[in-house]
């Protein structure tokens, strides 16, 4: 659906929410978490705190994660990479120079499409580097202990 979101009987608003769901690539990650909060994360660790946008440097170090896959590193043009960046960071009216969280995935499936390669990659070869979040529970859970017990020696 993607691939063909510009076609006219995809443009109502029932069609248009449907295009846009993101769904298929919350997969669960082995981890746990999901590939699109994977994929959020790394928004976040490359976002600047104060503005909530992701510069262009931020955009270069994801690009770089990136390709570290040999399949996706072989089909990126840097042209198209810098290209999409600066159509989606002065997308709105101009003030923010930068990307948004609400633009971000977009950005990456307009990339994967690009690209020619299915969105799931670009989100996993991105996601697999994010952060690890603690299942549940605290540390001195995840070693086998209960909270208050004595360490183990």
């Amino acid at each position: 659906l993607w691939q063909h979101r510009g076609i006219k009987v995809l443009q109502s608003p029932e069609m248009k929410s449907i295009v846009e769901d993101l769904s298929w690539a919350s997969e669960q990650a082995l981890g746990g978490d999901s590939v699109a909060e994977q994929v959020g994360d790394i928004f976040q660790t490359h976002m600047v705190r104060e503005t909530q946008v992701m510069r262009f440097g931020g955009w270069q170090k994801v690009v770089h994660l990136m390709s570290m896959n040999p399949v996706l590193k072989a089909r990126m043009r840097m042209s198209d990479v810098d290209r999409l960046f600066w159509i989606y960071s002065r997308k709105n009216d101009g003030s923010v120079t930068g990307i948004q969280r609400q633009d971000w995935k977009r950005l990456l499936l307009e990339l994967a499409d690009t690209m020619g390669v299915h969105p799931f990659m670009v989100f996993h070869s991105i996601g697999s580097h994010a952060p690890s979040r603690p299942q549940s529970g605290d540390a001195a859970d995840r070693r086998g202990r209960t909270k208050g017990s004595p360490p183990c020696e």
